[in-house]
C-alpha cells in the first residue's frame, strides 16, 4: 500500500508582552522571528510541528509523521539560533526505530537533553509505547537512553506525554488500564551519570476507567503536575517528591467545571503556578475553550483565573495546548477561523497572557504572517524568556501536510511622543492637497532622535518623501521645535501616500526603527478635512 495513502487514511482516523509598571515608556511587541521548515527531501505528511519544545536558544520539533525508518515511524529535529537566525543541528531518530512508532509525538527539553516520546511503539504488544532520551556533546545528539515502564502492556501508549528537568523525567501512559480501561499513569524516572532508571509510577488516589490520567504531565524540581482530561469534567493532580516518594497533593478542578469540558488536556508550570487547558468549556459556544490558573504549594492549591480568548468563539479548542514561563503563557487555539465545525480547517491562533501581580490579560493574539486554512496553527506551542515556537503541522509548504514551526520573540517597543504639523491644531489634514505633512518626532533625556534610522519611518504607511521634485527624495531635519532645548526631528510625509487615513480617522501612528533595529512608534490627533480627490 502506498505511503501517502496509508497516512492519509490515519489522518482521517485522526480528525474523526508584558508589562513594564517602572518604565511607562516602554512596552513589548511580539513579531515573527522566522518560520522553521522541514529540510529536503520532505515527505508528504511529515506533520513537522507535532510537538515542540524551547529551552534558550534550541528547539526541538517533532515530526511523528517523518517516514525515514518506515512509515510514521517518526523523528525529532533540533534547531539552534545564532542572533535571528534558525539552523538545523540536527535529526533525532530511534536506533531501533519501526513502522507506526510515531516518534515526536511529545517532546520535552533541558539544557542539552531532550526526550522524545513514541506512544505507538511495540516491544510490549501493539501500542506499549516507549520514549528515547537524546543528549548533546557540542553540538552532536546521541540517543542515551531508551524508557520502558516496567509493567508496560499493548495499548498504555507510554511516552503520549513527556516533561524533562534536570534529571527527572515524566512519561505519560493515558492509556494505562490499571484503575481500568483508559484509566491512565505516570510514569518517572530518574538518572544517574548516564544511566535512566524508573522511580515511581504514579497514579491518581481516585483514578477511574476513562480518565486518562496522563494525557499531560509537566515537571518542576520535586513538583510534577499531571493532567486527566477523559474524566467527567477533568481535573490536573499535584504530586510532591520526598527522596524517591512520591505523593498526591492535590487535586485541581475549575470552580465551574461542567460536564466534558476536559480540564488537563494540557499542563504547564513555574513554580508555584500551574496552568490547565480546557477545550470542551462553552463559554462561548462549544468547545470555544479556556485555560485555569491555580497557584500554591503543597496541599493548597487555588484557582488564580480563569483565561478565556478575547475572541472566543465556537470550536476554537482554545487550551489544547500551554506553555508558561514566569509570568507569561501562552495557549493554543489551532481551531480559530476554522470552516463548520471540522477544526483540521483552521487558519488557527495562539494567545499571549501576561500576569501583574495576579490579574491576567491578554496581550496579543499570534497569527502566521503566510496562514492558510488547514494549516491549524496553534496546534502545539512552547515559550521561553522571550521567545515563542508555535506548530503548524498541517502546513503544506513543502507538501502535503508537511508542517511547519513559527518562532515569535518579544521586543522592546518605544512609545514616543510625536507632534503631527508642529504649533498647529487640530492638526487637519488634507489627504488630496498634493503637499505634504510634517511631523516632529520629540526628543527627550532617555531618547536621541539622533539614533533614529529615517529610513524605516512610517506615517500611516507612507515613507519620508519631499515633494515638488522630480525624483522625490527624503527629507528629515534635526531641530528643537518643543522648546526644552533637546533636538526633536521633523520629517515631511506626502499626502497622497498616507493610504491608511481616512475621513473617519481621528488618530495617526508614526513608526521606525532605532539604528540598533529597536523598534519605536508614537500617536498624534488629526482632523481629515479632505479625503475624495476629484
Amino acid at each position: 500500500m502506498n505511503t501517502v495513502f496509508i497516512k492519509k487514511i490515519y489522518l482521517g482516523v485522526l480528525a474523526a508582552v508584558l508589562f513594564f509598571g517602572a518604565l511607562p515608556a516602554w512596552a513589548l511587541t511580539v513579531t515573527q522571528e522566522a518560520k522553521l521548515l522541514p529540510p529536503e527531501p520532505v515527505e508528504e505528511l511529515a506533520l513537522f510541528g507535532q510537538s515542540v519544545s524551547l529551552d534558550g536558544d534550541t528547539a526541538v520539533i517533532g515530526a511523528f509523521g517523518d517516514d525515514d525508518v518506515d512509515i510514521f515511524s517518526g523523528a525529532a529535529y533540533v534547531f539552534t539560533r545564532s542572533g535571528n537566525s534558525w539552523s538545523q543541528q540536527a535529526k533525532l531518530v530511534a536506533n531501533d526505530g519501526a513502522r507506526l512508532d510515531f516518534l515526536g509525538v511529545s517532546v520535552s527539553l533541558d539544557g542539552d537533553t531532550a526526550v522524545v516520546g513514541a506512544h505507538g511503539e511495540d516491544d510490549f504488544g501493539s501500542g506499549s509505547g516507549a520514549a528515547y532520551v537524546f543528549t548533546r556533546s557540542g553540538s552532536t545528539w546521541t540517543e542515551q537512553a531508551k524508557l520502558k515502564a516496567s509493567d508496560a502492556a499493548s495499548g498504555d501508549s507510554f511516552g503520549s506525554s513527556v516533561s524533562i528537568v534536570g534529571d527527572t523525567i515524566l512519561v505519560g501512559a493515558g492509556a494505562n488500564d490499571d484503575d481500568g480501561n483508559n484509566s491512565g499513569s505516570v510514569y518517572v524516572f530518574t538518572r544517574s551519570g548516564s544511566s535512566w532508571s524508573q522511580e515511581a509510577k504514579l497514579v491518581a488516589s481516585d483514578g477511574a476507567a476513562n480518565d486518562r490520567f496522563g494525557a499531560s504531565v509537566a515537571v518542576e524540581g520535586d513538583t510534577a503536575v499531571i493532567g486527566a482530561n477523559g474524566s467527567v469534567a477533568g481535573a490536573a493532580y499535584v504530586f510532591t517528591r520526598s527522596g524517591t516518594t512520591w505523593t498526591e497533593r492535590s487535586k485541581l478542578v475549575a470552580n465551574d467545571g461542567a460536564l466534558n469540558d476536559g480540564l488537563g488536556i494540557s499542563v504547564a508550570m513555574a513554580g508555584d503556578t500551574v496552568i490547565a487547558g480546557v477545550t470542551g468549556d462553552d463559554d462561548a459556544g462549544n468547545a470555544s475553550g479556556s485555560a485555569y490558573v491555580f497557584t500554591g504549594s503543597g496541599d493548597s492549591w487555588a484557582q488564580q483565573a480563569k483565561l478565556v480568548a478575547n475572541d472566543a468563539s465556537t470550536w476554537k479548542l482554545f487550551g489544547h495546548v500551554v506553555s508558561l514561563d514566569g509570568d507569561t503563557a501562552v495557549i493554543g487555539a489551532f481551531g480559530d477561523g476554522q470552516i463548520g465545525n471540522n477544526v483540521f480547517t483552521g487558519f488557527g491562533a495562539a494567545y499571549v497572557f501576561t500576569r501583574s501581580g495576579s490579574s491576567w490579560s491578554q496581550e496579543a493574539k499570534l497569527v502566521a504572517n503566510d496562514g492558510a486554512a488547514s494549516d491549524v496553527f496553534g496546534f502545539s506551542v512552547a515559550v521561553k524568556g522571550d521567545t515563542a515556537l508555535i506548530g503548524a503541522f498541517h502546513d503544506n509548504d513543502k507538501g502535503f501536510r508537511s508542517g511547519s514551526v513559527y518562532v515569535f520573540s518579544q521586543a522592546i517597543l518605544i512609545i514616543v511622543d510625536i507632534d503631527i504639523k508642529p504649533g498647529s491644531a487640530p492638526n487637519s489634514i488634507n489627504l488630496c492637497s498634493g503637499g505634504a505633512v510634517p511631523i516632529a518626532i520629540l526628543g527627550s533625556d532617555t531618547f536621541d532622535v539622533n539614533d533614529i534610522n529615517n529610513d524605516t519611518l512610517r506615517f500611516a504607511e507612507a515613507a519620508v518623501k519631499m515633494v515638488g521634485k522630480k525624483s522625490p527624495y527624503t527629507l528629515c531635519s534635526v531641530e528643537d521645535v518643543s522648546g526644552d532645548f533637546i533636538d526633536d526631528l521633523v520629517c515631511h510625509f506626502v499626502t497622497q501616500d498616507i493610504a491608511a487615513l481616512d475621513g473617519e480617522s481621528t488618530t495617526a501612528t508614526l513608526n521606525g526603527e532605532l539604528l540598533d533595529g529597536t523598534p519605536f512608534n508614537g500617536m498624534d490627533s488629526i482632523n481629515i478635512v479632505k479625503d475624495t480627490c476629484n
